[in-house]
């Protein structure tokens, strides 16, 4: 029986197109979805459930831009909350064996920006650097 793999974000554009290659390796999927609403709750335990019996977890899932953009309260909380609690999670599983990281805070951003802006190191957003407590081998 093939490896069951959780796909978070498969209805994304990346996410979707991982979605698709899975299925055509003949793995048997899983994968999240939710509403802007629900990503901002990023609840604790949200994985729980959906995790047993899982082999791989792909982790494509990312927070997307809204009006009234705020980068660190509508992007980097949910994303480091959203990746924490699921390895919360599977530290609860003893099926899984690999996580696989490959969603970027990058690609939400809007573009082109509006109004055109000329990027420069001091356009960056300065952000907390998030300290894993338990990596999984």
């Amino acid at each position: 029986m093939a490896p069951l793999v959780l796909i978070t974000g498969a209805t994304g554009l990346i996410g979707f197109r991982v979605l698709l290659d899975a299925l055509n390796k003949v793995y048997n999927v899983h994968f999240t979805a939710c509403s802007q609403k629900k990503r901002r709750k990023s609840f604790d335990g949200a994985f729980d459930v959906i995790l047993q019996g899982v082999t791989y977890v792909l982790h494509v899932g990312n927070p997307v831009s809204v009006p009234d953009f705020n980068p660190v309260t509508q992007l980097s909380e949910p994303t480091l909350k959203g990746t924490a609690n699921l390895h919360a999670s599977a530290l609860k599983v003893l099926e899984v064996k690999r996580i696989v990281i490959t969603l970027s805070t990058g690609a939400s951003m809007p573009w082109p920006p509006d109004p055109p802006t000329k990027f420069a190191a001091s356009s960056r957003v300065h952000l907390q650097d998030p300290h894993p407590t338990k990596v999984l081998q």
